[in-house]
């Protein structure tokens, strides 16, 4: 499934360089397509009961980011609020990720 996530973060510095974050995420599903050894199926058509995935999903992410000499790097937790589906069995999109960057004066 693919999403269009549009993250809202605020950053507190704590220390020089060392940044805690929170904020909202909402996002929007953009496809339930899903593709395995090069067959494709929408999963709307196998859910359960004719569930549906919704279009419509929402996150608090939280996380902290460090920078030293133009490299950042940031660690976020994003805590799924509601469910993708509307089944009794649906879970949250939950999601832990880590970025490493470099920025560049313009």
């Amino acid at each position: 499934m693919d999403y269009l996530n549009i993250p809202i973060l605020a950053n507190v510095y704590v220390a020089p360089g060392l940044a805690l974050k929170a904020g909202i995420q909402p996002a929007f599903n953009l496809s339930n397509k899903v593709s395995v050894n090069g067959v494709t199926v929408d999963y709307d058509e196998y859910a359960p009961d004719g569930a549906k995935i919704k279009s419509f999903d929402f996150s608090i992410p939280v996380g902290l980011s460090y920078e030293y000499m133009n490299v950042c790097l940031d660690a976020r937790y994003n805590i799924g609020v509601t469910k993708i589906a509307d089944f009794d069995d649906a879970g949250c999109n939950s999601v832990f990720q880590i970025t490493l960057g470099y920025k560049f004066a313009l």
